[in-house]
């Protein structure tokens, strides 16, 4: 072999998007599902530090072949910094899943979190009942 030559050291299968293919020797040390990103830059530092939800949505976005990751990276920073880290995280969290990682999906997300969970939930007394109940039937006559 020539020196400063190219030489092939691995030969992987192709995939497709949405089917990752991991090959687990490249990864001795961490079990599988065990696997958490690591940030190569601050942006994506800062991301991960939104909570477990953040690592779980880019793992989950990676796998599916989602474009634009870093673009919708900074959009949760930003939103982060709007909503709070922990709604942020919730919302992470759910896209993740429940695959979405479209564009607005995340905002869209924190906006129904914001209109259903600040609502009080009805509970409903003993005596009180969404049955009208049968007196109405009272006038009716039966054979």
């Amino acid at each position: 072999m020539v020196a400063g030559s190219a030489a092939e050291v691995a030969r992987h299968t192709r995939s497709t998007p949405g089917n990752p293919r991991i090959a687990d020797e490249h990864y001795p040390d961490t079990p599988r599902g065990e696997r958490t990103p690591k940030p190569p830059n601050p942006v994506e530092a800062q991301f991960l530090a939104i909570g477990p939800g953040a690592a779980a949505w880019l793992i989950e976005a990676a796998a599916a072949s989602t474009r634009r990751i870093r673009a919708k990276v900074a959009d949760a920073i930003a939103l982060a910094k709007l909503y709070g880290t922990a709604d942020v995280y919730r919302a992470l969290g759910t896209a993740a899943t429940v695959g979405r990682f479209a564009e607005g999906d995340l905002l869209s997300i924190l906006d129904h979190q914001g209109e259903h969970d600040q609502v009080e939930p009805i509970r409903h007394s003993e005596t009180h009942r969404l049955q009208p109940g049968t007196s109405a039937w009272s006038g009716f006559e039966s054979n």
